[in-house]
């Protein structure tokens, strides 16, 4: 997924959720999610120039400013430019350009609005090469066989976001449009098909169209404190280009496949949210989904693969929290989830009977495919206990971090202990006996401790020693 449209000094928070457990996460989310905000203003202006080796280069300003006091409306706007050659022998020339403009009034509980957002690059890419060419002396550990790999992309779009809430509930709506782009030329193979090289490009034109309505009623003590929750999410792929092509210095020699496709996905859910007792809720729901596709083909042997398909599903979620206890559990929760989720699949194999390349026949493949998920049993609540340990704990750079004190020590101390080791490692990434250090440490105590502190492992990698435990752990439930 290319995230470079993001500029990390305007995100004001990250929400993870894992697994196939929340109704409000459709396609795709069989994994997890993750839902990143932008702030609707900035304490005061910023303008950073950063340099950094081979080529690298960036700067940024941003800032926001009210309209008004009697309108409400505060603008927030950002440019961000960046260079970059990486350390390849053949510079990588990355040239990246990313515009923010957000018109909003409000908070995020009881506001609207408006972002306008842009983002192109292209750069020029050292490919996978084989090892027998570094071997051999024909090119460097750092080196390329093909100087015209690489691309372009850009991703323009605007969205909006209105809500509103009381004590009763709340409702939040959003829609968006986003126009994407993407020209990747690659050579995965080599020369197997001759001296001209096997370099082909990837070709996506697309335009995007989507919004989510929902409504969450609180209905009070005589309902056990039950929260209800209804949304509809909708989203329409317009693929007006969707090619793979035979090339020779990024210059088109054949044309492999080259389709239109129409996409729609609709979907709505359910969840009621009940405290049973002071130790014991439930999180119920279900969703539905339904996904159309057609596609229009093109292409040698492609020209019989189109054909419309389409796919629908009944998805149910449950969750069951116990506790917390009096006296040493206070801090602990006990946790079953199971649910169904799905992702979607490519829609030209849904349609498709005959291979592309050489027009030997294929099977079709379904247009949904299921999963379910369960997991458990343990977590632990992480607010003044966490910070207890964050204060006396730091991320250390180019050492490894100390053992283990104890296997007796709390899930959140061993978690500090396993995410020194691991950002340590990281901070000394051509070190392989500190790499090595690391993992055996860090195994031994995941092996030892809960399969939470393993999914805390995933997040310190993911943030690549951020440099404080919060920040890692953000809605950690």
């Amino acid at each position: 997924m290319d995230l470079n449209f993001l500029i990390p000094e305007l995100v004001s928070g990250l929400r993870y959720r894992k697994g196939t457990y929340a109704v409000v996460e459709g396609d795709f989310a069989t994994t997890g999610a993750a839902h990143i905000d932008y702030q609707r203003e900035l304490p005061a202006p910023l303008v950073d120039a950063s340099a950094g080796p081979h080529g690298y280069r960036r700067v940024l300003g941003a800032g926001s400013s009210v309209l008004g006091a009697e309108t409400g409306l505060t603008l927030l706007s950002a440019v961000e430019l960046v260079h970059n050659d990486g350390p390849w022998e053949q510079p990588e020339g990355l040239r990246k350009r990313n515009a923010v403009l957000r018109l909003s009034s409000g908070t995020v509980s009881n506001g609207a609005s408006l972002s306008l957002m842009a983002y192109e690059a292209h750069w020029t890419a050292t490919e996978h090469v084989p090892e027998r060419a570094i071997a051999n002396g024909e090119i460097g550990r750092y080196g390329a066989l093909v100087s015209t790999d690489g691309g372009r992309t850009h991703r323009h779009s605007i969205s909006g976001e209105w809500a509103r809430s009381s004590e009763a509930g709340a409702t939040r709506a959003s829609a968006y449009l986003i126009d994407y782009g993407l020209n990747l030329f690659s050579n995965p193979s080599g020369y197997i098909n001759g001296p001209q090289g096997d370099q082909h490009e990837q070709v996506d034109r697309r335009l995007v169209t989507g919004g989510h309505l929902v409504h969450t009623r609180l209905l009070g003590s005589e309902w056990r404190d039950t929260e209800l929750a209804a949304g509809m999410q909708l989203r329409h792929d317009n693929i007006n280009a969707l090619g793979l092509y035979d090339t020779v210095a990024r210059e088109r020699t054949n044309t492999v496949r080259e389709d239109k496709v129409q996409q729609t996905a609709l979907g709505f859910y359910g969840e009621a949210r009940t405290q049973w007792q002071r130790w014991l809720r439930s999180i119920a729901g279900v969703r539905w989904d339904r996904v159309q596709m057609r596609v229009s083909a093109g292409g040698t042997f492609n020209i019989d693969n189109g054909g419309s398909e389409r796919g629908r599903q009944w998805s149910p979620k449950l969750g069951l929290v116990f506790g917390p206890f009096p006296g040493a559990l206070d801090k602990t929760e006990f946790y079953a989830n199971w649910g169904r989720g799905f992702h979607s699949s490519d829609a030209r194999g849904t349609t498709a009977t005959t291979s592309p390349v050489d027009g030997s026949t294929i099977d079709k493949v379904s247009p949904l495919v299921k999963a379910t998920g369960a997991c458990g049993p343990v977590d632990v609540l992480v607010d003044r206990q966490l910070d207890s340990h964050v204060r006396s704990a730091s991320f250390e750079t180019g050492t490894i971090a100390p053992s283990l004190r104890s296997m007796s020590m709390s899930p959140v101390a061993q978690a500090v202990e396993v995410g020194n080791l691991l950002a340590a490692a990281l901070d000394n990434p051509h070190d392989e006996t500190n790499i090595a250090r690391a993992q055996e440490r860090a195994e031994k105590a995941l092996r030892k401790s809960s399969r939470r502190i393993a999914l805390l492992k995933k997040k310190w990698l993911t943030s690549q020693s951020c440099g404080v435990l919060r920040h890692a752990m953000i809605d950690i439930n």
